[in-house]
């Protein structure tokens, strides 16, 4: 798992891509991507930062592998299709 951290921390969606594909992510809805916000720090899912960044492959890999659409971060304040809205990326809320 401390790969696809540091994957998920230096934007490097191909990695993300390749452990998904390879099946070295188990739950796809885990909450454990940290980064810090307004709340100090939020636990969120793939699809949250996959959403937030505009990682549009990604979010189609996620969902098709069964990633929860409708999760909320550890604050229960954001699922990610507010963060795509709230981003801009519309092409990620109409998939979603």
């Amino acid at each position: 798992m401390s790969q696809l951290i540091k994957a998920l921390k230096q934007n490097q969606v191909e990695e993300v891509i390749k452990q998904i594909s390879n099946g070295d992510i188990k739950d796809l809805n885990a909450l454990y991507h940290y980064h810090q916000s307004k709340f100090k720090y939020v636990k969120e899912s793939l699809l949250h930062f996959a959403s937030v960044k505009g990682h549009l492959q990604l979010v189609k890999i996620l969902i098709a592998r069964g990633a929860q659409v409708d999760i909320w971060d550890s604050h229960h304040v954001y699922c990610p299709i507010h963060l795509a809205a709230e981003n801009g990326h519309l092409e990620i809320v109409e998939v979603i």
